[in-house]
């Protein structure tokens, strides 16, 4: 009993962190990525016209 509840919490533990973690970076680099291509397409084309 006591091994299983040790395994089960340090998965539980693990997974939930890991897919937080993962969520979270995945969240950041898309949130970056959409930023700097608006961005780097807004001031392209600010420039281009301008």
């Amino acid at each position: 009993l006591g091994l299983g509840l040790g395994l089960g919490l340090g998965l539980g533990l693990g997974l939930g962190l890991g897919l937080g973690l993962g969520l979270g970076l995945g969240l950041g680099l898309g949130l970056g990525l959409g930023l700097g291509l608006g961005l780097g397409l807004g001031l392209g084309l600010g420039l281009g016209l301008g």
